[in-house]
């Protein structure tokens, strides 16, 4: 998951995750879910995508340049 603009939190954790932050979700068993919640001190809007897939067990490499922007 990565957070395009805002914060959010994850869960009862009270940890603000920010924009830009690449953020990756697991489960324990017996979870089937997960609460994603924008911090009451934000303002403006809390956007994020979601990608979901099988592990490929390959580095990943995040690029931040301002011709993507």
């Amino acid at each position: 998951m990565v957070v395009i603009d805002g914060r959010l939190q994850i869960g009862e954790d009270a940890t603000n995750h920010e924009k830009y932050h690449t953020l990756v979700l697991s489960s324990k068993d017996g979870e089937d879910g997960v609460q994603l919640t924008k911090p009451e001190n934000t303002t403006g809007e809390t956007r994020f995508v979601l990608i979901a897939g099988e592990p490929l067990d390959q580095p990943v490499v995040q690029v931040c340049s301002p011709l993507l922007s």
